[in-house]
């Protein structure tokens, strides 16, 4: 564990899982001088995957306060994002060439920018006074009679805490310790949705192909594919619909390379322009999307879970890493409230799971029904005129438009915690 004295510190935390959101919560906990923070990595070193992350502006101007993102953005010579300029998806119908039109466009938008970049950044701001391990698979923990908790690795060694954060992402080796008695909420199940992801160089289109300027979303009976700009690149992904099994597991290997015309002869039916992005890539994975069923609580004792550990979610708003960061944000700012130490850090946990959990798990529904929508699979809404489809889409988002979202969240917390601590009591930590 980190070097320092009991008189200073007045929590030792352990974050288990040292991708964006365990990052995050690091970076954030960093700023407190008496909390010491040490965070876990299964891998040999910490790393991401994926091309990009969708960033909306509320977490953007959080992490550029917080660990100077816009700064190393600048400093790559990309200028900052202009919001008021920035249009989202435009959503058009491509499954008939002869019938090819828009009918939607989103009227905010994330930035995209490298998952390793923000990594990167993440990474750098933890270093400052966080201790990080490598090669430390989790295998359990178990809370002692004294109030802290004891984790075991695959290598036969332990460390101890006041508080474990479950940040492993969807095959989260805290939540299914924290749910074991609970097996269908222990395991990630399988989305029913195959995502394909694929890449080509925006330079081998042709000058007017529309991919070049517009993050497009291309629907249409059962499917759809996004892409955008990443780069020099344009990023696509095709999602198809199939049939889940009854226990809710994917017979297959989850992440598997294919060929390019396994996808793009699923669309060559489509509008000819997507049929010529699709046949542009040089290479194609399939991605079986896992989601975790809604958990009835995101801390226990003296754990709890962010990110994918907690609400691993369908992509379809771009909100599954910005979601992670909401937890830590919020998170951190609990623990770090001068009146939290081991004796009340129960409370603390118990405001974290009233406000998170059902504000996450809200956002993963709508998640999965745009995704649903965007193919035109919800039978109630499958027809409906385009003005109607819009606004089902606008209340999905809407929330979004709140450049304060997390400050009020975060102001509904505290005062939470504030009442809570007034009324005496000493939740069970």
């Amino acid at each position: 564990m980190s070097e320092n004295s009991d008189k200073k510190t007045k929590l030792r935390v352990v974050v288990c899982g040292g991708g964006i959101a365990g990052l995050a919560l690091a970076s954030f906990l960093s700023k407190a001088e008496d909390i010491t923070v040490d965070v876990y990595e299964a891998k040999s070193e910490v790393r991401t995957i994926g091309a990009g992350i969708a960033i909306w502006q509320c977490y953007w101007d959080l992490l550029k306060d917080a660990v100077g993102l816009e700064a190393k953005w600048c400093a790559r010579g990309i200028p900052a994002p202009e919001w008021e300029q920035m249009k989202g998806p435009t959503l058009f119908r491509a499954d008939d060439p002869a019938n090819t039109h828009e009918f939607f466009q989103l009227d905010i938008s994330p930035t995209v920018i490298p998952r390793t970049m923000l990594l990167e950044t993440l990474l750098e701001e933890t270093n400052k006074r966080c201790t990080i391990h490598t090669e430390k698979r989790l295998v359990s923990y178990f809370a002692n009679d004294n109030g802290t908790v004891t984790l075991s690795f695959a290598d036969g060694l332990t460390a101890t805490a006041d508080l474990l954060i479950g940040a492993d992402g969807v095959h989260s080796q805290v939540r299914e310790t924290m749910y074991r008695d609970t097996p269908e909420l222990a395991q990630p199940v399988f989305s029913g949705q195959l995502a394909y992801r694929l890449k080509c160089r925006s330079e081998s289109l042709p000058p007017d192909h529309r991919a070049h300027s517009r993050f497009l979303i291309w629907c249409g009976d059962g499917r759809f594919v996004t892409s955008n700009m990443v780069g020099e690149f344009v990023q696509m992904t095709a999602y198809d619909n199939v049939e889940v099994a009854a226990d809710g597991k994917f017979c297959d290997d989850w992440v598997k390379q294919i060929p390019v015309d396994e996808v793009s002869q699923q669309y060559s039916g489509w509008d000819p322009e997507l049929f010529s992005l699709l046949n542009a890539s040089s290479d194609a994975s399939r991605w079986a999307i896992h989601t975790v069923r809604p958990l009835t609580r995101y801390a226990v004792g003296q754990v709890a879970l962010v990110g994918d550990a907690a609400h691993a979610m369908t992509p379809h708003i771009g909100l599954g890493g910005g979601q992670g960061i909401h937890d830590a944000f919020i998170l951190s700012q609990l623990l770090m409230n001068s009146s939290i130490d081991r004796s009340s850090l129960g409370n603390a946990l118990d405001v974290y799971d009233q406000i998170r959990r059902p504000a996450s798990q809200r956002i993963a529904q709508w998640s999965l029904e745009c995704g649903l929508m965007y193919g035109f699979l919800i039978p109630d809404k499958k027809d409906l005129p385009p003005d109607s489809l819009a606004k089902e889409f606008y209340m999905r988002t809407d929330w979004l438009r709140n450049k304060n979202v997390l400050n009020t969240e975060l102001e509904l917390a505290q005062n939470e915690l504030r009442k809570s601590l007034q009324r005496g009591e000493k939740c069970q930590a």
